[in-house]
């Protein structure tokens, strides 16, 4: 979900880097530009704002459309606590002259250091990185913990659990392919780009290359609740079901954790807890603005915390921890969701949702106590966790997302 405030005076939206639609981790997510550029009159400056799409080089007078400079987002303050104020940000505007000072380069590559980092491309850039590192890395072991100490599953044993999810990784493999090619194809034009030197040809490729922008948008778009009311509201309410897959041979969870250590001063935080009882800045279920707040500590989750992944086989479980899931491998568990429950809407999926805790933590978590929660009104304390021991998880090698789709290829 978002760490971003939108900017409710300014209707037009844009991917930025940054955002997870620029190949962070979080899900796609069009933040608002705000319409008086820094160093304009509207924005206290000596001129004059120009009209959008156009922005003012902070460095400079040039002014130019958003997509021939580069935007940055400068963070004034980030909300830790609910009852902090809101997220607040300005953005930086560096035109192509003005970045090839900074990077000491040509303006021929500052030029292809703008065109690189669009958003649409930078996301699946990254995307692609990590689907292809799958594969190249196969796993046939995957370490992790249970109550009777380190326990090791086997490429099998993953591979009957996530069963279930089987066809749904081969529409996504599909689509992610066309990705890869589509990626592929736009980065050797910015090759090409890079070291063209006749104008018309430098012209030609700059119209490609904005041409694939727009094809790329639709190999990054779920595949889940395609045509159904609310389709993007109802795939962020699917983030929220913490039951990836629950079958008789086996079932796959996974839960947000937070270690919130305030830089090292404190111990981590080590709550985990359902999706549901984490506690929401906005009261609707599926915005893309969501924020979710610890009931111990209060603090705001951040990505870099991570996952805590169980896998139940045979009737034990193995725990690893993990980074967020990515949009990709959410839109997999989106259409098991969209299958299994036929949601209306995204209320109606939330509604559906169950809450879904660990089926035997033994050792590895502990029940919360009273006098370790900040809040206590509003949720089931009995689903509330902390971890017995988190170091012991964190020598283990972490679960890797994208590895389902090499489990089940």
């Amino acid at each position: 979900m978002a760490n971003g405030a939108s900017n409710a005076n300014d209707p037009t939206p844009l991917a930025v880097p940054g955002s997870r639609a620029a190949g962070g981790d979080g899900v796609v997510n069009n933040e608002a530009l705000p319409l008086a550029v820094p160093g304009s009159r509207a924005a206290g400056g000596e001129g004059a704002a120009p009209k959008w799409p156009h922005v003012k080089c902070n460095g400079c007078d040039t002014i130019a459309k958003w997509k021939k400079i580069r935007s940055m987002k400068v963070w004034e303050h980030y909300q830790e606590f609910m009852t902090d104020q809101d997220d607040s940000f300005t953005w930086a505007y560096t035109c192509v002259e003005c970045l090839a000072k900074e990077l000491e380069c040509t303006e021929q590559e500052a030029k292809a250091r703008i065109l690189g980092a669009s958003a649409t491309p930078a996301w699946a850039r990254g995307r692609n990185a990590k689907f292809k590192a799958a594969f190249q890395n196969r796993r046939e072991e995957f370490p992790g913990r249970s109550r009777d100490g380190a326990r090791t599953l086997v490429r099998n044993d993953l591979v009957e659990v996530l069963e279930p999810l089987a066809e749904f990784a081969a529409r996504k493999l599909i689509q992610l392919k066309a990705r890869q090619q589509g990626i592929e194809e736009y980065d050797k034009l910015l090759v090409e780009h890079r070291a063209v030197k006749e104008k018309d040809r430098e012209l030609t490729i700059i119209e490609e290359l904005e041409n694939w922008d727009q094809v790329l948008e639709k190999p990054n778009a779920p595949l889940a609740f395609q045509g159904k009311e609310g389709a993007e509201q109802t795939f962020n309410a699917a983030q929220c079901s913490d039951e990836w897959v629950n079958a008789d041979f086996g079932a796959l969870g996974a839960w947000h954790v937070c270690l919130q250590g305030w830089g090292g001063q404190c111990p981590p935080c080590g709550a985990v807890m359902p999706s549901k009882q984490w506690r929401r800045k906005f009261e609707g279920i599926g915005s893309s603005k969501q924020e979710r707040h610890c009931v111990c500590c209060q603090t705001r989750f951040r990505t870099g915390h991570g996952m805590l992944v169980e896998v139940r086989t045979v009737g034990v479980s193995t725990f690893m921890l993990a980074e967020v899931s990515n949009q990709d491998v959410e839109d997999v568990r989106a259409m098991y969701l969209d299958k299994n429950l036929n949601p209306k809407n995204h209320n109606d999926l939330w509604q559906k949702i169950p809450d879904f805790t660990p089926i035997d933590p033994r050792d590895i978590l502990r029940p919360v106590e009273m006098h370790e929660l900040a809040i206590t009104e509003g949720f089931d304390m009995g689903a509330v966790s902390k971890f017995a021991n988190a170091q012991r998880l964190k020598a283990v090698l972490k679960w890797d997302w994208d590895q389902i789709f090499s489990l089940l290829e």
